[in-house]
């Protein structure tokens, strides 16, 4: 049995807006991880990706930290490492507007994404 939650010090939390979902890769990128993590799988945290056809919204929803460097927002290799403010993420899952989610490796054999891609 459980028992029941104290009222005292109960906050009620706001809803997240999708602008506050928005991943800003300025911020240090332990920061993002915890972020991509605690929005996943709803609402999901998410960047804007520039493909032939205009810019494509994804949500991030498994990321891993690494300690790399470069620029924020930037693609350091082939296979999503992502430059934060400080070191950088790896996506691991993601999911393309209106699609299902997809380990980052599937993704990407119908998506590349070049080294040097500057996410939005």
């Amino acid at each position: 049995m459980e028992a029941a939650q104290a009222a005292d010090g109960a906050t009620y939390a706001k809803k997240i807006r999708p602008k506050e979902a928005r991943i800003d890769w300025s911020k240090p990128g332990r920061e993002l991880d915890w972020k991509i993590r605690g929005l996943s799988p709803f609402p999901g945290a998410w960047f804007e990706l520039p493909t032939d056809k205009g810019p494509v919204r994804v949500k991030a929803l498994l990321s891993a930290f690494e300690d790399a460097s470069g620029p924020p927002g930037t693609t350091l290799d082939e296979r999503l490492l992502v430059g934060a403010g400080e070191g950088a993420l790896r996506l691991l899952r993601v999911q393309r507007e209106g699609r299902g989610p997809q380990d980052a490796e599937a993704f990407l054999r119908g998506t590349p994404v070049a080294a040097g891609t500057r996410l939005g």
